[in-house]
């Protein structure tokens, strides 16, 4: 399962593909069950690793392992439909992102050359531009698999994999910089922000836990 990692949606709403589909959908929640509102992101498939980040409640953005372009979509209430120029990627490059802003996201494209890199992208609503300098996460010395990431203020974000853990990056405008880390936690699951210093994480077949950093 790869849920969007963002609170821009309505709270009882989730885009995300799951394993057992084929597609990348809508998913409300209501009456204590979920169910998909609207037909899926076309020509997408969930059966690869993914990205997805929402900018607001009805904009995401997506992309793929096997895919060549990392694309906006809206959602019109039935359908999801392609806005603007996409963002071309290599196809391999697993793809890692998260909402900064309704305009903007960081994405980490891994299996690149180098490696890992962490760059921020502005939309206009029709094409993509970066913003300032990309920050190479594993100082090139090879891919980094399985992260995850999510955005604990328009400022700062939070990374994390099996491999390195967790670590936090500040973002000035133009410069990523790295804040520190915990590698005591071990990242074998999914986790998102509740609060700038709180995240709730599900590691392998354990429970979700909530914590709280400084």
């Amino acid at each position: 399962v790869t849920p969007s990692a963002s609170s821009t949606l309505p709270v009882e709403s989730v885009v995300m593909g799951l394993t057992a589909s084929p597609f990348v959908n809508k998913y409300d929640f209501s009456s204590g069950t979920w169910a998909a509102d609207g037909n899926a992101v076309p020509g997408e498939s969930s059966t690869q690793f993914e990205g997805i980040a929402a900018l607001s409640k009805t904009r995401i953005v997506y992309g793929n392992t096997l895919g060549t372009t990392i694309q906006a979509y809206d959602f019109n209430g039935t359908d999801w439909v392609a806005v603007g120029t996409p963002i071309v990627k290599t196809t391999g490059q697993e793809v890692t992102m998260t909402a900064l802003s309704a305009t903007t996201v960081a994405i980490i494209l891994s299996d690149s050359s180098p490696s890992n890199l962490l760059q921020t992208y502005s939309f206009d609503g029709s094409n993509w531009t970066t913003v300032g300098s990309s920050f190479e996460l594993n100082g090139g010395g090879g891919a980094i698999s399985d992260l995850t990431l999510t955005t604990l203020s328009s400022s700062e974000i939070l990374l994390g994999s099996q491999a390195i853990g967790l670590s936090t990056f500040d973002w000035n405008g133009s410069i990523w910089s790295w804040d520190g880390n915990n590698t005591n936690l071990a990242t074998t699951g999914g986790f998102t922000a509740l609060t700038p210093t709180k995240i709730a994480m599900k590691n392998g077949n354990s429970g979700l836990t909530i914590y709280t950093g400084s």
